[in-house]
């Protein structure tokens, strides 16, 4: 059948008919239209998160790797020259390749009366790291020590000197099991910061870190301070207590400083809804509790049998 013919052939239908040629043929176009825009949407790509995490985690790992190659790169740099860590200067310090806060924690301690008398003292400053302290070790020469291998040059001290020097000597309190008494001997530790530091351990179960210090609500306890006062301070995670997370009740749950009432509550109904936890994780399918919030709570839960 040609073109004439069908347009001929067309002009004797019914209007009704014509109608419905015309709605069919719409149908169709709309159809093949659809059909084709369809071909060309990407398919949609399911959510998975194991792959998001391990995404996440490789660039974190990226970016350690990029800081710790910053950190030998200073290492390289720094001059590194005998030293004794009981006179340099805070540049100084800096110098050997040590961060700015690191030096000056250094620095505090010893205008607070503390006194390295042999290498390994130099641990005691919580902001040095391992590495750090490893690499500079070799250069540590306490003037002491040194004239004492030599007999021409050997020091002699008076008694009163003795004693002076007993008297700095550090005692380093584990801040875990520790009463407002005995924080108070620390320099720069008074009553007041004394009777707080105790009052939120109880709140927070223990300490786990020196750090945490700065998260409580203590009046002009700054790094500063923490720096002043970490020396004399030292850390047992042994002694932290632990939140059973399939026996604890909300009301107990929300008085701990890192559980707020809707992260509690989110917890606890999601162990009512769907039975006891397997393991500590198991609460990141809260949309309340992210990986920071996680990290954050995880040494104080624990799941017993």
């Amino acid at each position: 059948m040609d073109l004439k013919q069908f347009f001929r052939d067309f002009g004797e239908y019914y209007p009704s008919e014509k109608r419905g040629v015309v709605y069919l043929a719409t149908i169709i176009a709309v159809w093949c239209a659809g059909l084709f825009i369809y071909s060309r949407v990407p398919p949609e790509v399911e959510e998975d998160r194991e792959f998001e995490k391990a995404v996440a985690s490789y660039y974190q790992q990226l970016q350690k790797n990029e800081q710790n190659e910053k950190e030998i790169q200073a290492f390289t740099n720094a001059s590194l020259f005998h030293f004794d860590p009981n006179t340099v200067s805070v540049d100084s310090f800096q110098l050997l390749g040590l961060k700015p806060r690191v030096a000056q924690a250094i620095v505090n301690y010893r205008n607070s009366g503390g006194v390295f008398r042999e290498p390994e003292d130099l641990k005691r400053i919580y902001t040095l790291d391992e590495e750090t302290y490893e690499v500079i070790a070799p250069y540590i020469q306490i003037k002491d020590r040194l004239r004492q291998k030599d007999d021409s040059e050997r020091w002699s001290y008076s008694s009163s000197d003795s004693e002076e020097k007993e008297q700095k000597q550090i005692v380093r309190i584990e801040i875990n099991q520790a009463d407002t008494s005995q924080l108070k001997q620390i320099p720069g530790l008074g009553s007041f910061y004394a009777r707080e530091i105790v009052r939120y351990r109880k709140l927070f179960g223990g300490y786990r870190s020196l750090d945490q210090l700065l998260e409580i609500d203590l009046y002009k306890f700054d790094i500063q301070k923490l720096d002043e006062v970490a020396p004399y301070l030292r850390v047992d995670t042994a002694f932290v207590e632990r939140i059973d997370l399939n026996k604890v009740v909300l009301d107990d749950l929300r008085l701990h400083p890192y559980f707020p009432y809707s992260v509690a509550n989110s917890i606890v109904k999601m162990r009512d809804a769907h039975g006891p936890y397997k393991k500590i994780s198991d609460i990141k399918r809260s949309h309340l509790v992210n990986d920071s919030i996680f990290d954050r709570v995880k040494p104080y839960l624990v799941i017993h049998d």
